[in-house]
């Protein structure tokens, strides 16, 4: 068994939605992604900044890149699971995408 097989079996184990991932719609797209949270609830944040009432929160996921046609673009909008939220930044490794996203939200 090669390196990249057995990458590709721990990718395999990792995006398993009976262990740690989860099904979210992407802009009307079912994905299979991993949050990067204590409690794995895309909806919890990883930082929150709170200015004139308006709190941002950031959220991280990673998700295969062959979940997408196209990478997604950097400082696009995107609707998951009914919420919009900002792309900040992509990065490719090893056939996985990290996503750090930012929503915006009143008090």
């Amino acid at each position: 068994m090669t390196l990249k097989d057995l990458i590709k079996h721990d990718t395999a184990s990792l995006m398993n939605t009976s262990e740690f991932a989860e099904t979210i719609d992407w802009n009307g797209k079912e994905i299979t992604v991993v949050f990067d949270t204590d409690e794995g609830n895309p909806l919890k944040s990883l930082n929150d900044m709170s200015s004139h009432g308006i709190v941002s929160r950031r959220i991280r996921l990673y998700t295969p890149a062959d979940s997408f046609d196209e990478k997604p673009a950097e400082r696009t909008a995107v609707q998951i699971d009914g919420r919009y939220f900002y792309v900040e930044a992509v990065i490719e490794n090893m056939s996985m995408l990290e996503i750090e996203l930012k929503i915006e939200e009143g008090r």
